[in-house]
C-alpha cells in the first residue's frame, strides 16, 4: 500500500473521532455560558448537571484521539515511521481543546524528518492547506515547511497570495513565503 492511500484511510478514521472531540467541546462551552448565566456572572458560577456530564463526554471523546496520536507519534520517534497517522491528524480541519497543541508537537517532530518524495508530496499539500487554517501551531508549521521546500512550493504559496484571502491568509503566505525563500539561499 501506499503512503497516500494509508493516509486517506487515516483521515477517514479519525475524522469522526475528531469531529466527536468538537461537538462535545461545544457543548461543554455552551454548558458553561449555561452555568454563568443562570447563576450571575463569572463570580457566582456554579457547575450545572449538565456541564459535569459534558465535560465527561469531552474528556472521553478527547482521550481516545488523542491516545491514538501520542501512541503514533511515540511509534514515529522511536523509528516506527509510519506518518499516515500523523499527517491526517495535521489535515483534519476544525479545532478542540489542546488540539493545536497536539498538532504543533506534530510538526515539530516533523520538520527534523528525512522524508521521502510521496511523503513529501502529501506534507506539501497539508501546508498549503493549514495557511488557510491553522491556528497557533502556525509557527511550527512554518518551519516544518523549511524541511519540504521546494519551488512548487513557493510558487503554490505565491498563487494564495494572487486570490483573495483573508488579510490573515495573506499575511501567513507572505510570512511563510518570506521564511522559504530566505533558508533557502
Amino acid at each position: 500500500m501506499s503512503l497516500r492511500h494509508d493516509f486517506d484511510r487515516e483521515c477517514r478514521r479519525l475524522a469522526p473521532l475528531f469531529a466527536a472531540a468538537q461537538n462535545a467541546d461545544r457543548d461543554l462551552h455552551a454548558a458553561w455560558k449555561e452555568g454563568v448565566s443562570l447563576f450571575g456572572g463569572h463570580h457566582h458560577y456554579k457547575q450545572t448537571e449538565q456541564y459535569q456530564k459534558t465535560l465527561d463526554r469531552f474528556n472521553e471523546s478527547r482521550q481516545v484521539i488523542d491516545q491514538i496520536i501520542g501512541t503514533a507519534l511515540s511509534e514515529a520517534k522511536a523509528g516506527k515511521v509510519n506518518l499516515a497517522t500523523l499527517f491526517a491528524y495535521t489535515a483534519l480541519p476544525g479545532r478542540y481543546y489542546r488540539s493545536g497543541y497536539q498538532r504543533a508537537s506534530i510538526w515539530r517532530f516533523l520538520k527534523h524528518l528525512t522524508l521521502e518524495a510521496e511523503q513529501v508530496q502529501i506534507l506539501r499539500g497539508i501546508v498549503l492547506d493549514q495557511i488557510t487554517r491553522a491556528g497557533p501551531e502556525f509557527v511550527e508549521i512554518c518551519r516544518a515547511a523549511r524541511n519540504i521546500d521546494s519551488a512548487e512550493l513557493r510558487e503554490s504559496v505565491r498563487k494564495l497570495l494572487l486570490q483573495p484571502q483573508k488579510p490573515y491568509v495573506l499575511d501567513r503566505a507572505k510570512r511563510m513565503l518570506d521564511l522559504l525563500e530566505h533558508t533557502s539561499v
